[in-house]
């Protein structure tokens, strides 16, 4: 058909699609696009695909209305995204171009019942689908911003929680775990020790070496009693100055 005798077809409001017998679709107008979406987004314009219905049977249906040179009363059944088909009112006739290319023009009746509900169900599908995806990426942006929180908590925690000099525990988590270690020691045969290490003379050297040589003598303290205490308990230490405590936890043997 020629394109400028199609374009005649766009001021009717009734969605109107002409196809070949094999179910090809060859020109839609305006109002077609409206009722029928997928016709946007199919990469191939084949009619059964649009309607999910059987090729075989749609060619019977096309041949017969083919073979009239006036509008005939039909019906087409589309099917529906959970299985179940809906019938749509249309009227069909031939259109003989040519013996070799037979046509069949299709135009659906805008003011069926049943095609008002196929329209508000297929409208009620795409915002449904449509808000399905925004709260899928909602969700994704919601588990990323809740494992960068949990990441930055972690770290908070473990800034609250360590001496920024040593690495080892500081006294504010030396004072909570001093705490459950004695009142498990209270109710279970523990015996609870806690040693006070003074490193001698550590002013002098960091008077005569300076604090940054003073604070590699701190490191390398606080390091070699956490390598000899892995294993012994909670090895906790609070400098102050010099000093530093340590936790070890051992069963109690007979009863001292």
């Amino acid at each position: 058909m020629n394109p400028d005798c199609w374009r005649i077809f766009d001021v009717f409001p009734e969605p109107i699609i002409l196809v070949t017998l094999a179910g090809t679709i060859v020109g839609v107008n305006k109002a077609a696009y409206g009722l029928f979406p997928l016709l946007l987004e199919l990469n191939s314009h084949f009619l059964p695909d649009l309607l999910g219905i059987d090729v075989q049977k749609l060619e019977k249906w096309l041949r017969a209305w083919g073979r009239s040179t006036s509008m005939v009363q039909g019906s087409l059944p589309i099917r529906q995204k959970d299985g179940s088909c809906l019938k749509i009112a249309l009227e069909a006739a031939g259109v003989h171009q040519s013996p070799q290319n037979p046509l069949v023009i299709l135009r659906f009746q805008k003011n069926h019942s049943m095609l008002h509900k196929f329209v508000s169900l297929n409208e009620r599908v795409t915002h449904l689908h449509q808000e399905i995806a925004k709260q899928k990426v909602i969700e994704s942006q919601l588990r990323i911003q809740y494992r960068k929180l949990m990441s930055k908590n972690q770290h908070l925690a473990s800034l609250a929680s360590q001496d920024g000099l040593t690495g080892l525990a500081n006294r504010r988590l030396f004072d909570e775990v001093l705490l459950d270690y004695w009142q498990e020691a209270a109710q279970h045969p523990y015996s609870l020790s806690i040693i006070l290490l003074d490193i001698d003379h550590f002013k002098l050297y960091n008077d005569t070496y300076g604090h940054p040589e003073g604070d590699v003598c701190l490191k390398a303290v606080a390091s070699d009693w956490q390598s000899n205490s892995r294993g012994t308990g909670f090895s906790g230490a609070v400098w102050w100055g010099r000093i530093c405590y340590f936790i070890e936890k051992k069963r109690r043997k007979c009863g001292g």
